[in-house]
């Protein structure tokens, strides 16, 4: 019994990428303070770091806006694929464990119809 490696993987894999667009969804909120604070001057916000210059390029190569509408939507989009990952993380651990369950009930099941009823006798 057990868990095939695969599986284990799998699980890994959908934590992983869950805790991913957590991490981006949680790093919007300081540009977008920021953005709040510079009320969206493009000047004092590429003197804050390199953020502004790297999402003002995607959103050049995306043809968005650079707004504070484009980074609450960004950090909503991170939080609900944070969710999906987390729904699909659960619903396979729970498929898992049925069929981990459902194979020792089986095999116990199996065993206990192959065994002798010689000792109901005596």
């Amino acid at each position: 019994y057990g868990l095939q490696k695969m599986t284990m993987i799998i699980l890994d894999v959908l934590g992983l990428a869950a805790v991913v667009f957590e991490v981006i969804g949680i790093g919007m909120f300081l540009p977008i303070l920021e953005y709040a604070r510079f009320e969206g001057d493009p000047s004092k916000l590429a003197a804050e770091g390199q953020f502004w210059a790297q999402f003002s390029v995607v959103a050049k190569l995306l043809d968005l806006p650079v707004s504070i509408v484009t980074m609450l939507v960004v950090a909503l989009i991170a939080f609900l694929l944070r969710q999906l990952f987390l729904f699909v993380s659960h619903y396979y651990r729970a498929v898992v464990r049925y069929r981990f369950d459902k194979s020792v009930v089986d095999s116990l099941y199996s065993a206990y119809l192959k065994t002798s009823t010689e000792y109901q006798t005596k």
